[in-house]
């Protein structure tokens, strides 16, 4: 006589997955802060007196002027904060997707059974052999789970594109039916109280806009937003992914 397989204890921490995404988030904050900000306010004698402290020049007849290896420096640094927040988004929605998938597992109240297993390894695998658009789409299709701000992804994509791949200029295919094309950011805007009221926040979007060509050089605030928008598109993708689990399987989780 077999013996039946032991329930699988499944716990599902919401709160546990939105501090550590919120806390991956300010950390690429400070370091955006810090790197950018520095590169704006180092001089031309700082950066001499930074480079002579090395002793020698790899190849001197090439060694670059302040004030033209400036603006590929930040240029450089804007890359890879951009490619360290969008990857953070391909471990937020393997995450998103294997609660979402557990709680609906967790409903059905089987004791037993592989479809965990299923869900974090062989579904896992197949998932991530997606797009990012056909990923988020399954989220919202099978789960409804979705982020009102997702809208502003694609544009961040494409800047890391221009950056990487196109010297910075804007390049004819991100060009809209306008001719311009927008990035478009993630803001926080508070409106105070009148004495009566407490004061209240709220996400907008505001956009800046590029035409064919032209450099896009955006501003410490807008490079900060960029991060922050991906933080604000994980918090309410999290928030989304609570309201399922709490209707698909009230009073077992512990909130975000």
């Amino acid at each position: 006589m077999s013996t039946p397989a032991p329930q699988q204890a499944i716990n599902i921490n919401l709160s546990e997955i939105s501090a550590r995404y919120n806390t991956n988030v300010q950390r690429l904050f400070d370091i955006a802060a810090a790197t950018v900000g520095g590169v704006r306010v180092q001089s031309e004698k700082d950066y001499g007196d930074f480079v002579k402290s090395a002793g020698y020049f790899p190849n001197g007849a090439s060694h670059a002027k302040h004030e033209d290896i400036r603006p590929v420096a930040e240029q450089w640094v804007v890359r890879n904060i951009l490619t360290e927040a969008l990857n953070m988004l391909t471990p937020l929605l393997e995450d998103v997707r294997s609660v979402a998938a557990l709680a609906e597992w967790k409903s059905k109240g089987e004791a037993s059974g592989d479809e965990p297993q299923k869900i974090l390894v062989t579904q896992r695998e197949e998932s991530l052999k997606k797009t990012f658009g056909d990923r988020i789409k399954q989220l919202r299709d099978s789960y409804n789970v979705f982020s009102f701000v997702e809208v502003i992804l694609p544009g961040l994509f494409q800047l890391h594109t221009i950056l990487a791949q196109h010297d910075g200029k804007v390049p004819k295919e991100f060009l809209n039916p306008t001719g311009e094309w927008i990035l478009g950011l993630v803001t926080l805007e508070v409106e105070k109280g009148d004495g009566k009221s407490q004061p209240t926040a709220k996400l907008a979007r505001t956009n800046r806009r590029f035409a064919l060509g032209s450099t896009v050089n955006v501003s410490k605030a807008d490079i900060l937003l960029a991060v922050g928008s991906v933080g604000f598109y994980a918090s309410t993708l999290l928030n989304s992914l609570q309201e399922y689990v709490k209707k698909t399987i009230p009073g077992q989780i512990q909130q975000a």
